[in-house]
């Protein structure tokens, strides 16, 4: 095993804990996974964060908000080959296939998504802007990338795109965005170096996950544990009796600490 080790960013605002949900996700992380070390990028006070969970503890520039919390994980990384996951997820099986299957790539971003039926989602309520611009159906809260000349080109691509967005915006076919988003961006950026670049063949495609938005699961609105039978404990995470074997991207971050406590934090 190489320098790999994942990644999150959890920088709290005031209307969200990220760092509940970067918890979580670490904790869902170290059952599956106890070799590769873990890394969190946050704006919150260093003595708030578990020195158990987290190997490395990396304060965020002060001036990111937001989305562009993203434009500083290539050089803030720790780690020659990197998976930044995003903090609202928890972690269902191993993945030391994912690292297998992206380690002779520079990058590889997720493509698509499966809804908690374990089907493929072809639901596209959510990517009018990326239809609209003919752009990639990626997925930027799971990234694979190692320090290459090529992810670096990548990653100055975001760091451009967001901050000339203003100007940028008004040169696309469709725009409803006044600030992007970091899968918009991504798209983008991976549009413009070659989408083969930044991607594993649909066949062989094993990064993705279950997300959990609405329409996606034909659910009546987002807060969907209000809808949904959850039950978890270390070994098993189901929803309405279905098993989870793809990682959960689970949206509403008021439940982080519920599924922390599974985990028990």
């Amino acid at each position: 095993m190489s320098n790999q080790g994942y990644l999150i960013i959890a920088n709290n605002c005031e209307t969200q804990d990220y760092l509940a949900c970067a918890h979580t996700l670490a904790a869902s992380i170290r059952h599956w996974d106890s070799q590769r070390p873990i890394a969190v990028i946050t704006n919150v006070s260093l003595d708030q964060v578990s020195s158990e969970l987290f190997d490395q503890v990396i304060s965020s520039s002060p001036n990111r908000q937001g989305f562009s919390s993203d434009l500083d994980v290539y050089d803030l990384t720790p780690w020659t080959e990197t998976f930044k996951i995003e903090s609202d997820v928890i972690i269902t099986r191993p993945l030391d296939s994912w690292w297998s299957s992206c380690q002779n790539h520079d990058l590889v971003i997720a493509q698509g998504c499966y809804n908690y039926f374990g089907q493929s989602s072809d639901v596209r309520y959510y990517r009018i802007m990326n239809d609209a611009n003919f752009l990639p159906d990626l997925y930027n809260g799971l990234t694979y990338f190692k320090k290459s000349e090529r992810a670096q080109e990548f990653f100055n691509l975001v760091t451009l795109l967001f901050t000339e967005w203003n100007s940028i915006k008004s040169d696309l076919p469709y725009n409803i965005e006044d600030e992007p988003t970091t899968d918009t961006v991504y798209a983008l950026a991976a549009q413009l170096i070659g989408r083969e670049h930044c991607t594993l063949p649909p066949s062989v495609n094993p990064i993705s996950w279950v997300h959990m938005k609405a329409q996606i699961n034909y659910l009546l609105e987002e807060q969907w544990s209000r809808q949904c039978i959850v039950e978890h404990g270390p070994d098993h995470f189901r929803i309405n009796t279905y098993a989870q074997f793809k990682p959960v991207h689970y949206c509403d971050k008021m439940m982080s600490k519920q599924l922390g406590a599974r985990y028990g934090i």
